[in-house]
């Protein structure tokens, strides 16, 4: 890793998050045994970036998951059959926010401890890498089912 002067991440040192004065990113002192350990800039990125993790987690579990889940639960006990669709739709839904929230965890291990900051970062990012799968995989099925119900029933009924 190189060093970059009072530009953190490639980013232009004109834009708003700029570096200390005199501050040097990458250089951080290492413990014993070699470990990389990140510097106060970067442990503030990362940092951020668990926080909004971790509200992104909350949000998506309850907003996403949670209401739907017991709005749908309710309307298919009292018959609404199309609901159950629904309900089942709001459980990936909830497991992604649910996965987001561990990403969110190892990412503030990495700033909370020492020494073992690389192998932490790595598994917070696999962490959101996973939630951004089901993510993606969940929108192209409701995307597909959603074309295909609307084929059958254009087919069924035409306008």
């Amino acid at each position: 890793m190189q060093p970059m002067t009072n530009a953190p991440y490639g980013h232009n040192p004109s834009s708003a998050q700029q570096a200390r004065p005199g501050y040097t990113y990458g250089t951080s002192p290492n413990p014993p045994g070699g470990q990389y350990e990140f510097s106060p800039p970067e442990n503030e990125v990362i940092k951020s970036t668990a926080s909004w993790t971790k509200q992104a987690g909350q949000l998506n579990i309850f907003f996403v998951g949670i209401l739907p889940l017991f709005y749908h639960a309710a309307t298919a006990l009292r018959g609404n059959t199309a609901s159950i669709g629904q309900v089942v739709a709001a459980l990936p839904a909830f497991y992604v926010g649910w996965t987001l929230m561990k990403a969110a965890k190892k990412l503030s291990s990495v700033v909370e401890t020492q020494g073992q900051d690389v192998p932490l970062l790595m598994g917070g990012l696999d962490g959101l890498r996973h939630a951004f799968k089901v993510q993606v995989v969940m929108l192209a099925v409701a995307f597909i089912l959603g074309v295909g119900i609307s084929i059958v029933i254009s087919a069924v009924k035409p306008l």
